[in-house]
């Protein structure tokens, strides 16, 4: 029980991290790093897209973890395996279509 609450208190706050980060890429590839720039840096649609797609690991990543220490059954850790393995192969065919346009 004090595992379960102890993991949920450390992640919540990664967890909002990387929901900003999903929203506000540009702004979170520029925390604590804008006093290097004079003027607003541009970031390419590829460094958007990697952001974005960084976040969405992280949060399922995340919730696995959580789903696994909740409920400590074997379907969480076959769905953990597959899902980083599909998440993989979705964002290298999405990167794929994007250069061959």
């Amino acid at each position: 029980m004090a595992t379960t609450i102890l993991t949920i208190l450390i992640c919540a706050p990664v967890y909002g991290i990387l929901v900003w980060t999903y929203f506000y890429p540009e702004d979170s590839m520029l925390f604590l790093e804008r006093w290097k720039y004079n003027e607003e840096p541009e970031f390419s649609e590829l460094a958007i897209a990697n952001a974005k797609f960084s976040a969405v690991f992280g949060i399922y990543i995340i919730t696995i973890f959580i789903l696994i220490t909740i409920f400590q059954h074997y379907f969480f850790s076959l769905l953990f395996v597959l899902g980083i393995f599909l998440f993989i192969v979705y964002y290298l065919l999405a990167l794929r279509k994007k250069f061959i346009k």
